[in-house]
C-alpha cells in the first residue's frame, strides 16, 4: 500500500513537472513574441516619428517659400504701379506736348 501511494504520489509529481514545464515553455515562447513585437512597434515608433521631423522641416521649407512669393508678388504688385503711374506720366506729357506743337502750327 505504502509502494502504491508512493508510486502515485511520485506520478503525480511527474505529471505536475511536465504540466509546469509546459507551462514555463509556453510562457517564455509567449515573453519572447511580446519582445519581438516592442521590438517591432519600437522600430515604427521611430520611423514614423523620423517621418513627422521630415514633414516639419519640409513645411517649414514651403511656408518659406511661400513667404517669398508673397513677398515677391507684392514687389511687383507695386512696381505695376509705379510703371503704370510713369506711363500715365508720359501720357499726359505727350498730350500737352502733342498740344503745344498744334499751337505753334496754328500761330505759323
Amino acid at each position: 500500500m505504502v509502494k502504491k501511494l508512493m508510486l502515485f504520489c511520485f506520478h503525480r509529481y511527474i505529471a505536475t513537472t511536465g504540466e509546469t514545464a509546459g507551462a514555463l515553455e509556453q510562457e517564455q515562447r509567449l515573453h519572447e513574441e511580446a519582445r519581438e513585437e516592442y521590438g517591432t512597434a519600437e522600430r515604427r515608433a521611430h520611423a514614423l516619428n523620423n517621418e513627422l521631423e521630415e514633414s516639419r522641416t519640409l513645411l517649414e521649407q514651403a511656408d518659406r517659400a511661400r513667404r517669398i512669393g508673397e513677398q515677391e508678388l507684392m514687389d511687383a504688385k507695386e512696381q505695376v504701379g509705379d510703371l503704370s503711374n510713369h506711363v500715365s506720366a508720359l501720357t499726359l506729357q505727350k498730350r500737352k506736348l502733342e498740344g503745344d506743337l498744334q499751337a505753334l502750327h496754328v500761330t505759323t
